[in-house]
């Protein structure tokens, strides 16, 4: 493969990988029902900052994430409608490298701006904790990711009835 092939080839995965994050994180902040296609998991998700916290802190930052999630929609929308112009460019017959250039930067700017807000709320999250809550955030921000309680279990992991 030349040297431009595997460029396209790896912002393609970095792309696809960058989405997989982004929509879990609109996943798990929304309340929408989840795609099974962005079920990944990320440490930059309001709710995974959030599920560390005992119950009754996060009944009341609760209303703030909702308003932080509020605030990063639009973002979250254009992105959306990037991927699906990264999609049909990439399935397109004939490849146009222009546009998915294009798509690639746009895509970009949507995570830094995604990411931004994400950050600016765990500095306004952080800052409303006591020492030993945001111990326990820091803590299972480093604990690997388990399965969400409510979830379903994937296909592979349940009982045959």
């Amino acid at each position: 493969m030349s040297g431009r092939r595997w460029l396209v080839v790896g912002l393609t995965a970095s792309v696809v990988i960058n989405l997989l994050l982004v929509g879990f994180l609109v996943g798990r902040v929304s309340g929408m029902p989840r795609p099974s296609t962005f079920q990944a998991n990320t440490q930059a998700s309001i709710g995974w900052m959030m599920r560390h916290l005992p119950d009754e802190r996060r009944d009341v930052l609760r209303p703030e994430a909702r308003a932080h999630f509020g605030e990063l929609r639009p973002a979250l929308r254009k992105l959306r409608q990037a991927q699906r112009r990264l999609f049909e460019v990439l399935i397109a017959e004939e490849l146009d490298q222009d546009a998915l250039n294009g798509v690639i930067v746009e895509m970009r700017e949507g995570f830094d701006t995604t990411q931004g807000h994400n950050l600016e709320f765990l500095a306004q999250l952080a800052g409303k904790l006591t020492v030993e809550e945001r111990r326990m955030l820091a803590e299972g921000l480093r604990r690997p990711h388990e399965r969400s309680p409510g979830r379903r279990r994937p296909r592979s992991e349940r009982q045959p009835q």
